[in-house]
């Protein structure tokens, strides 16, 4: 009696256990497949981004090499380009002679760092450099001498030069400026192309009477 109340209690059992046998065994089937799926999509992902990596080491080497080349390339330019230069000016041609009277002005900054503007002509006939120079409107002038602290009022006075000190001074820059350039240009001159400079200063201002430059 009792086996036979048992036996469709195992039978069930022996079903079920089957059943979640078959089910695990195709848990794990698809499981490995996932798997496998992973593993080959993660090694194409390896695969492509070695290859990337590989594409930029040798493109970065390419450019590296072209900059270099570049690089040397450029160096011999300019040595040749300088030997050109130099060969030309100690030749006293023309061009390079003032060319290089521009360069000695344009390196030359004055004791403010203020950038100097001017244009140069040379005549080859006569040796001559013409050098039209800007210079300071006297507006463009500090005209304060001294500040002076007046302790009755716990003020800072300002004193300015009178109109004599600021003319004489005045005129001394627009002198120095004058001697300091023939000074550079013929003590740059090495090869004796100059026999003469013209110094033409101009000084551009505003007309207070007309308002007019």
């Amino acid at each position: 009696k009792w086996s036979e109340d048992t036996a469709p209690i195992e039978a069930e059992n022996l079903r079920r256990r089957e059943e979640h046998a078959a089910a695990m065994e195709q848990w794990n089937s698809q499981r490995q497949i996932e798997h496998e799926n992973a593993v080959a999509k993660w090694s194409e992902t390896v695969k492509q981004i070695d290859t990337e990596n590989r594409r930029r080491r040798e493109e970065h080497a390419a450019a590296i090499e072209q900059w270099n080349a570049d690089s040397v390339a450029h160096e011999k330019y300019v040595a040749k380009y300088i030997a050109e230069f130099k060969t030309d000016y100690e030749s006293q041609k023309p061009d390079a002679v003032e060319h290089y009277c521009n360069l000695v002005l344009k390196f030359s900054k004055f004791s403010d760092g203020s950038p100097r503007e001017f244009d140069l002509e040379f005549v080859p006939e006569s040796k001559i450099l013409i050098v039209d120079h800007s210079l300071p409107a006297p507006d463009d002038l500090v005209r304060v001498k001294e500040v002076k602290y007046v302790k009755a009022s716990s003020k800072f006075v300002e004193v300015l030069l009178s109109e004599n000190e600021f003319k004489q001074i005045y005129d001394d820059i627009l002198y120095q400026t004058c001697l300091r350039t023939l000074h550079e240009l013929f003590d740059a001159d090495t090869v004796g192309a100059l026999s003469a400079v013209v110094f033409n200063g101009w000084v551009e201002s505003v007309d207070k009477a007309t308002g007019q430059d």
